[in-house]
């Protein structure tokens, strides 16, 4: 069990801009070598994104070098694909060509099914560089409230149930379209 009590929890800060009141929400998951930050923001587009940024330990330290991370964008279509992870829909995804150079993949893998040591593991991979940590049960389920919190943002009157359905069918639909022979 990974509990952080140093970690803050649900908000960590907001930011007024011209239209409205945009609310931050973000966990942080620690490991062995690396930490991963999930958060909500707002995309260049004005719609609510999910910035993960992970770092690895600064050498010959406890401490985590959040200066020389690398951060992912998750958009709408790619937080429902890593949401569908998180809440056990699917088993993994992956999303590729970010970044301005177009070298930044994120994968997301479910792993140890059934297992005390269940978890799911984040790999974000930039130019020729890696890092990777796994995200245990604790983690995940915060981590999935910041997911389905950003689905809610554009669509604040639809209920976490709807959403959690929604991407149930998204799973069903998607699994039959991939399924399909010509």
């Amino acid at each position: 069990m990974h509990i952080h009590p140093d970690r803050p929890l649900g908000i960590t800060g907001s930011h007024e801009s011209t239209n409205s009141l945009i609310k931050y929400i973000g966990w942080r998951a620690y490991g062995k070598t690396c930490a991963v930050k999930f958060e909500k923001s707002k995309g260049k587009n004005g719609s609510a994104v999910v910035s993960i940024d992970i770092s690895s330990k600064q050498r010959n330290s406890a401490r985590f070098d959040w200066k020389d991370k690398f951060t992912f964008q998750l958009n709408q279509s790619e937080i429902i694909q890593a949401a569908a992870v998180f809440l056990g829909f699917k088993d993994t995804c992956s999303f590729g060509f970010h970044g301005p150079d177009k070298d930044k993949t994120l994968h997301l893998k479910r792993q140890h099914l059934n297992s005390p040591n269940f978890s799911i593991y984040l790999e974000i991979m930039q130019g020729n560089s890696n890092r990777g940590i796994p995200i245990y049960p604790d983690d995940i389920f915060f981590i999935s409230q910041v997911l389905l919190d950003s689905l809610r943002v554009d669509h604040i009157d639809i209920s976490e149930a709807t959403i959690i359905s929604l991407i149930k069918a998204w799973v069903r639909n998607t699994t039959v379209t991939s399924n399909k022979t010509e």
